[in-house]
């Protein structure tokens, strides 16, 4: 258990040199709660410290892997602050959180750089926003398939998400004008007070496409966010506005857009 907790602890060392200060000035503040013996962690100060940064592009690396399930947001960000703060999520809770608990990173920041933008950095709304609707894609492009069953469940295919209003808008503009000129457009859409759902689904060549959604729908398919009984989901879609006697064809129509699934 300990050989794995090092080998995470030696990876988040190669990618932030705040981290690698931390433990050489004291390892057993800097690793509290890190399964490690005392002797691993002697260990992981023995070499000289500079041995690792001995790879200086990698967390250059890293994050244009990242950027490329990322690029509104990032673009957003960087057109707003530069490049250098985007690094700074190496040195995040959420970065060395996924680490060590063996989780993707591209998660991690797609909640790290929303937190980051609605606190007033990196691009502020409307790079918060972008990060939300990229954050859902990467999820869905992660979905996995559930057995079938008699119970009712969105899709692993499918997120739902809340964004302000003109946030598809904005993403659009500026992932086609990326794609064109790779540049963000200096006139863009504004963001709204109020939010609407959006709907990001994988599709079957594990593409992403994204659309507004009517509130209603939005409320019916989170009740199926855990897996339901039929009777809940049919009263749930009855208080919606569905016609007496139409529910369970109103759900067995989203099952054929791939919104929901039968699951166990």
């Amino acid at each position: 258990m300990t050989a794995r907790a090092l080998q995470r602890v030696v990876v988040r060392l190669h990618h932030d040199p705040a981290f690698v200060a931390a433990v050489y000035a004291d390892p057993d503040a800097a690793l509290q709660g890190v399964d490690l013996t005392a002797a691993e962690r002697r260990l992981l100060v023995r070499p000289d410290r500079r041995s690792w940064g001995g790879d200086p592009a990698r967390r250059d690396r890293v994050f244009e892997a990242i950027r490329r399930e990322y690029p509104v947001t990032c673009a957003l960000a960087e057109t707003a602050v530069g490049r250098p703060p985007l690094l700074g999520f190496f040195s995040s809770l959420d970065f060395h959180g996924a680490i060590q608990r063996r989780e993707s990173v591209t998660p991690a920041f797609g909640t790290w750089i929303a937190a980051a933008a609605r606190g007033g950095r990196l691009g502020r709304k409307p790079t918060a926003e972008a990060a939300v609707l990229e954050h859902a894609c990467v999820s869905a492009r992660r979905g996995r398939p559930v057995p079938s069953g008699d119970r009712w469940l969105l899709s692993p295919r499918v997120r739902i998400v809340d964004v302000a209003t003109g946030t598809l808008d904005l993403y659009r503009v500026v992932f086609a004008s990326l794609r064109g000129t790779s540049t963000v457009p200096r006139e863009r859409p504004r963001l709204g007070r109020a939010v609407e759902p959006v709907v990001v689904e994988r599709t079957p060549a594990d593409d992403v496409t994204l659309g507004g959604l009517p509130v209603a729908l939005a409320t019916l398919l989170r009740r199926a966010t855990a897996p339901v009984a039929t009777a809940v989901l049919v009263e749930a879609a009855g208080e919606l506005g569905v016609e007496p006697g139409e529910e369970e064809a109103v759900l067995e129509s989203l099952v054929a857009d791939r919104l929901l699934v039968r699951t166990l």
